[in-house]
């Protein structure tokens, strides 16, 4: 986790840069310590009952995270004090695991009246199961009041078990639009699998 600032309530916390200790194997409970230190912690028990900001519950396989549930509740890692409403952060995320197909145009967030301006999008693939042939791309798709726009990643092969940060961009949304993202297999064979994770965080 990167060094930044929380915004809090009325607070604001300074974070320092940390590596968060995950175990293999099991569902960890990621969170934000407030005394004796500021700082990121983790078990596998639960988020505890005080001293505590949730900030996600990780599960992981032997090598790789499998699935990443956000738990943050009304705070964020940048300006303001909660995602869209006239605020910046994370406004939408998804992951999805053991994933063996395309997936059509879906609706990753419908921008509200308060809430038009810049976008950033972050995506990343990771081939968990390989397969024996074939490729993976993930777009994202949107529009800037003019017409539609979008960004593809490159492909990545589904051959061989890896990851790959797919896309990281921004651009304008209007009120009243949506973002929309979708994944293409092209001749997949073996019967991959793969996980997909998208954050869509709101800049002003």
């Amino acid at each position: 986790m990167n060094s930044g600032l929380i915004y809090s309530g009325n607070s604001i916390y300074a974070v320092n840069s940390a590596f968060v200790p995950c175990q293999p194997n099991t569902n960890n409970f990621v969170y934000l310590t407030l005394t004796p230190v500021i700082q990121v912690a983790a078990n596998q028990s639960g988020f505890p009952s005080s001293n505590c900001l949730p900030i996600a519950v990780v599960l992981t396989g032997s090598r790789e995270v499998l699935d990443l549930q956000d738990f943050r509740p009304d705070w964020n890692l940048n300006q303001g004090s909660g995602g869209g409403g006239g605020g910046s952060g994370t406004v939408s995320s998804v992951t999805l695991t053991g994933q063996t197909g395309g997936i059509g145009t879906t609706t990753l967030y419908s921008v509200p009246g308060a809430s038009p301006g810049m976008y950033a999008v972050y995506a990343d693939i990771i081939v968990s199961q390989a397969g024996t042939g074939g490729t993976i791309q993930v777009n994202v798709s949107w529009n800037n009041g003019v017409t539609n726009a979008g960004l593809n990643s490159a492909p990545l092969q589904l051959n061989v078990q890896q990851e790959q940060a797919a896309l990281l961009g921004n651009f304008f949304v209007p009120a009243g639009q949506t973002i929309s993202y979708s994944v293409t297999l092209t001749n997949p064979a073996g019967s991959p699998q793969y996980q997909l994770s998208l954050r869509l965080v709101y800049l002003g």
